[in-house]
């Protein structure tokens, strides 16, 4: 071994201990022995000479020895990412969903969007981990539980493609109440309450202009306090509805979590429901492991070498 190897298995233990993959107690063994073994073997093969060939061998590993190698980095620890998820997914089918953009571009409605990201993000979780399980609700005059929590993503495909808007549904405000007592009865609290339990996702998926509200926060503020549950939204503007109207309605959503660490709120732009392919992608992501919504930050530039 030359100088060059020795510095090219600092670099492989260094990366295995940055992936949690040895310890430092490890990494640091690893590297002594190697060391120390060479240091008394010498080189494996020592051409005209043997002499000549083991005071090559030790010169090379003294340069490694003389040399101060930079410290090790510290290990990463990711939140346990193979906690079982229950993932509720409540869709909206009031007539405003169906509704088509004014732009003169030949779009589908928010709906069949809505429907696509719910396919997806079923089928896709379902290949990550068999334990995750499925639940729908439609929000037509009122919350409706359709599928209980089911670890076979087929059946919540059929039934999302078995829904349609309803045209009798106008765009009136919501009582969400029964959704979260519904919920808060499927449930297993005491596993909730326990970091790494379990976790519980609600993914709202919204179309209607009026705001929707909640006639007893009893069960909505039960779940909220617990550290396994979370609620993301997709929101979907009406064309033409006024900017207070969008404001409140925004408001509404993130007023659920307040502290803006446990849920993602997306909005798509009036007219262009197709954005929320780009939403399907980061909800896709474990909610114990993803960032903070606020904090996130994306960029088509190359990082730093130094980050």
């Amino acid at each position: 071994m030359d100088a060059h190897d020795g510095k090219r298995l600092q670099r492989t233990m260094a990366a295995k201990l940055a992936d949690g993959m040895i310890t430092q107690e490890e990494y640091d063994r690893m590297i002594a022995t190697a060391i120390t073994g060479y240091d008394a073997a010498g080189p494996a093969t020592g051409g005209g000479g043997g002499g000549g060939g083991g005071g090559g061998g030790h010169s090379a590993m003294n340069t490694l020895h003389s040399q101060t190698l930079p410290p090790a980095p510290p290990p990463r620890y990711n939140p346990v990412t193979n906690t079982p998820e229950r993932l509720l997914f409540a869709l909206d089918v009031g007539q405003a969903m169906a509704r088509r953009s004014s732009s003169g571009k030949s779009r589908p409605p928010p709906f069949e969007y809505a429907q696509q990201a719910i396919r997806a993000i079923g089928r896709i979780k379902s290949t990550m981990s068999g334990a995750h399980s499925y639940g729908l609700a439609a929000l037509g005059q009122e919350p409706t539980w359709l599928l209980e929590f089911s670890s076979d993503p087929g059946p919540l495909v059929d039934m999302v493609d078995q829904l349609s808007p309803q045209v009798d549904v106008v765009d009136k405000c919501m009582d969400l109440a029964p959704l979260f007592d519904r919920l808060l009865q499927a449930v297993d609290i005491p596993t909730l309450a326990v970091n790494g339990g379990e976790v519980v996702r609600v993914l709202l998926f919204y179309g209607r202009v009026g705001v929707p509200y909640f006639s007893s926060t009893t069960a909505r503020d039960t779940l909220m306090g617990l550290p396994g549950f979370f609620i993301d939204c997709v929101i979907f503007p009406c064309e033409g509805a006024s900017e207070r109207s969008d404001e409140d309605l925004q408001s509404f959503f993130q007023q659920l979590d307040p502290t803006g660490n446990r849920s993602y709120l997306h909005t798509m732009s009036a007219g262009h429901p197709e954005q929320v392919v780009g939403s399907t992608a980061t909800l896709l992501a474990h909610p114990l492991q993803r960032l903070i919504q606020k904090d996130t930050r994306y960029s088509l530039e190359t990082p730093p070498e130094s980050l």
